[in-house]
């Protein structure tokens, strides 16, 4: 099919159509960031076996040599405790509702917008827990469209974290996106501590919600949508 429409591979044609603009520039890329990283990943690696290595020492079990994939969370873990750092300690600077509203803030920020939450029985929406934002670009108050949070885990919902374009945006009107995640809720006695992936999956699906508020067009461009954000 790429041969019938003029270019020398399907790869070729494929980041023409993208932000890359080409396979050279994709190839010259990954060859660069190879280059560097790699005898930082072959430490990294000899680490986390060393660690494994002194742990089946330690329970009198065989070392196998290896790094197996079900080894490299666990001993990636031990490792950064080592250097001093818990996971458990972090999660206590990130609390869910000041993730949630200082992400908003910075996005607002870089892309000159305002967020204005609805209030409930105002809008449509599939359960109680679910917030919806108008959004508006800030220097022309113009409406860009809206947005969902469906952020707590409970029976039957998706189990993992998405978004959803719900309503693409035309000439008629603007689009309306979701985010579906599952973060637990806090409580009165008890905040929602988020660990550092959570914070950063949170920060990268939001990126998602304002690709298919903000892009130009009708519908959605997918020239953008895994643009690294964080």
């Amino acid at each position: 099919i790429a041969t019938l429409l003029g270019y020398p591979s399907w790869a070729e044609y494929i980041c023409t159509k993208r932000m890359s603009g080409s396979f050279q520039a994709v190839d010259e890329f990954l060859i660069n960031l190879q280059t560097k990283l790699e005898a930082a990943g072959r430490n990294d690696y000899e680490s986390l076996l060393q660690l494994k290595k002194d742990h089946c020492q330690e329970m009198g079990i065989d070392f196998d040599g290896k790094l197996n994939a079900w080894d490299t969370g666990y001993y990636g873990n031990e490792l950064l405790k080592s250097k001093g750092v818990d996971s458990e300690e972090i999660r206590k600077y990130f609390p869910l509702d000041h993730v949630v509203s200082t992400t908003m803030e910075i996005y607002q920020e870089l892309l000159g917008l305002t967020f204005t939450e609805l209030l409930q029985g105002t809008y449509w929406s599939w359960h109680k827990e679910v917030r919806c934002f108008h959004v508006k670009d800030t220097a022309s108050d113009k409406s860009i469209g809206h947005f969902y949070l469906d952020l707590h885990p409970r029976q039957g919902k998706y189990g993992h974290a998405a978004i959803f374009h719900l309503v693409k945006h035309n000439a008629t009107h603007g689009a309306v996106d979701c985010m579906l995640c599952n973060l637990p809720a806090s409580t009165e006695d008890k905040p929602s501590l988020l660990r550092h992936q959570n914070v950063v999956t949170f920060f990268h699906e939001f990126g998602h919600i304002m690709h298919g508020l903000c892009s130009e067009g009708i519908g959605n461009s997918t020239r953008l949508a895994k643009c690294p954000i964080l």
